[in-house]
């Protein structure tokens, strides 16, 4: 730098106090500018750089109102007080709009004016000693304009939780330690019929009936140890003396601290829930006692009828045997019927018999091998099997818990049909199992004449026949004994067909851990 250009001339010439000056400021870490003379001669130290920006080196030599033309209107008064009057200033944090890069930005600086006096003790320049706040401003700011946004999150959120909270058909209140409640919600009101203004201040033993005031002293000590009491499920007590069913959730509310200084408790009326319980209880108490009279009255009526329907094919069979060759063809005929009619009866009967005594078999579970159950019933159905020339596959089948004889018949009754309605084609049947979700779900299947799905629920119904006894025998009580079975194996039967293509019955047993 050409000293000797400006008007402070050539560095030899400066008098002593500028150069102590100068000396005091290149020497410091700290950024400061010094200006001097009538012109106010820029000179700064490397510290001062960032300040200038792109004005440095060019600001070096310079009169200060030209390097800070921008900004000269508002130092110009302060400069003027210490040059003419020796007054120091100080700016703390101050805002200016500076154009120290190419273009106009904000920038926040803390800066102070000093006089600096020559030999003589006339004031000749000023000493600024400047530091930039620009980032810290603009981090406080950020953090300001984050801090609001939190806190206008936290009311809104806080608005919305009020609104949910006060419109909840549940009420909604809060106690203190001591038990005495402080928010009161309009569900509450709706529920307990007290008003905020009748309830807030007060014990909340008001809701509660004195021979249940125990279990606020156990919720009480629940939440001094800080836990949480769920679904407690209790009656309290309406402004009206009305006894209500109550749900009740309690949880702890905790402060800055972490202390515990009250309880939140959500109440919820179960009164109608109560009141349906205890009805679908009775009723279901009352269809469970029918249905034991009901299987106790076809048990005993199935029973009745068996002797004297033995008696009419006795005294049938005798009359057949005794006067027979006297009978004419149509008095032949007549008893013809009457003996296919006793013999359906005691099929009937006895199916009847089979069906009432499934939920009553004393048997209890045990491990039951299907594949000896299969090989037994397929040895019942040997006449059947060969007479319908039909061919029977059967995969390696599980061992179940459950009633093996009751299981046979289910798998006799099935099988039974398969061979029964059979199409055109002779019977191939197959009988197999597998795991499915912690159950065996057991299969048979055939290509038999096949169903609708219209008649899949109807065929398990008792007495229901999709075919007219001339077609196909029975009693139309073996599908029904068969769900019956299943179901008290904890299991469900069903089946899928179509017409023309066969059907397959799918029956299930839970697994429980048997080995198969």
């Amino acid at each position: 730098m050409d000293w000797s250009q400006t008007p402070l001339g050539p560095i030899e010439t400066w008098p002593a106090s500028l150069r102590v000056a100068v000396e005091l400021c290149l020497n410091s870490r700290f950024p400061m500018h010094l200006w001097w003379g009538p012109e106010l001669i820029n000179l700064y130290n490397d510290a001062h750089i960032p300040v200038l920006g792109k004005r440095h080196p060019h600001a070096l030599g310079q009169s200060a109102p030209r390097v800070w033309s921008e900004v000269w209107p508002l130092l110009k008064p302060q400069v003027d007080a210490v040059m003419s009057r020796g007054e120091s200033t100080w700016n703390e944090r101050t805002h200016v709009v500076l154009e120290r890069n190419g273009f106009a930005e904000d920038g926040w600086f803390t800066w102070s004016y000093s006089p600096v006096r020559d030999e003589s003790g006339q004031i000749k320049g000023l000493m600024c000693i400047a530091t930039e706040d620009t980032a810290r401003v603009l981090a406080e700011q950020d953090r300001d304009r984050l801090e609001a946004q939190r806190q206008a999150e936290y009311a809104a959120e806080r608005a919305k939780l009020a609104a949910i909270v006060e419109s909840s058909d549940d009420a909604i209140l809060s106690k203190t330690l001591d038990g005495v409640i402080s928010t009161w919600n309009a569900g509450a009101e709706r529920i307990f019929g007290y008003t905020a203004a009748e309830a807030v201040g007060k014990p909340i033993l008001l809701l509660i009936p004195p021979e249940r005031r125990h279990e606020e002293t156990e919720i009480q000590q629940k939440l001094a140890r800080g836990q949480r009491v769920n679904h407690f499920e209790t009656v309290r007590i309406a402004k009206d003396g009305r006894k209500i069913d109550v749900s009740l959730t309690v949880s702890p509310i905790r402060n800055a601290a972490g202390q515990i200084v009250g309880a939140s408790k959500i109440v919820r009326d179960i009164t109608a829930r109560k009141k349906a319980e205890a009805v679908l209880a009775s009723q279901s108490e009352e269809l469970s006692r029918s249905n034991v009279e009901l299987e106790r009255f076809a048990y005993v009526a199935s029973h009745d009828l068996q002797e004297p329907m033995r008696t009419v094919q006795s005294f049938a069979g005798l009359l057949i045997r005794r006067h027979g060759e006297h009978l004419k063809g149509e008095a032949q005929e007549f008893l013809q019927f009457v003996t296919q009619g006793v013999q359906r009866m005691q099929a009937l009967i006895n199916d009847l018999l089979a069906y009432s005594r499934v939920n009553s078999q004393d048997a209890a579970f045990a491990r039951a091998d299907c594949n000896q159950i299969m090989a037994k019933v397929l040895e019942n159905l040997r006449a059947s099997i060969d007479a319908e020339q039909a061919h029977i596959m059967v995969d390696a089948l599980p061992t179940v818990l459950g009633d093996a004889t009751q299981l046979g018949q289910v798998f006799q009754n099935l099988l039974g049909n398969a061979l029964k309605f059979r199409g055109k084609e002779p019977p191939r049947i197959r009988v197999a199992a597998e795991r499915k979700a912690g159950q065996w779900v057991f299969s048979v299947s055939d290509n038999g004449i096949g169903i609708e799905a219209q008649y899949f629920e109807r065929i398990f119904i008792i007495f229901q026949r999709l075919h007219t006894i001339e077609e196909y025998g029975g009693t139309g009580i073996g599908l029904a004994i068969c769900k019956k079975i299943v179901e008290r194996h904890g299991g469900r039967i069903w089946l899928e067909s179509k017409p023309g293509q066969g059907s397959t019955f799918f029956f299930s047993v839970p697994d429980r851990n048997t080995t198969p």
